[in-house]
């Protein structure tokens, strides 16, 4: 999941395609690619060693015109000893604006520590 949201953002869509079942769709081959921001793993399901289906469950923050979030529930098939995209649910909406965290407040990933000395660094 991580390989494929990272060939998105460099727009590597041969790698996309082969890490997937069906061809791409038109759009994605001939759009506009967003600007990736980030990408929130919510909850992975089976995909182990003796698997050969999985799912994964994602947000993935990026921009285009506006900040928006893809959040979407992908199932995966191993083919041949590779996993390959199969299919999956999405929601596509404008992302709710960040709250701006100040240098001494406590860092919003729960680390407890300030996040001038955790992911403000």
């Amino acid at each position: 999941m991580r390989s494929r949201f990272v060939a998105f953002g460099l727009g590597n869509l041969e790698y996309i395609q082969r890490t997937q079942l069906d061809p791409l769709p038109e759009e994605v081959r001939e759009g506009q690619a967003p600007e990736w921001e980030r990408l929130e793993i919510i909850d992975c399901k089976d995909g182990g060693l003796d698997d050969d289906t999985g799912e994964v469950e994602f947000k993935a923050f990026y921009r285009m015109n506006q900040r928006r979030v893809h959040h979407e529930l992908s199932r995966f098939v191993r083919e041949q000893g590779v996993w390959r995209y199969k299919d999956g649910d999405i929601t596509d909406e404008v992302a709710p604006e960040r709250k701006k965290v100040g240098r001494n407040e406590r860092c919003p990933c729960g680390s407890g520590k300030k996040y001038k000395r955790c992911c403000g660094v």
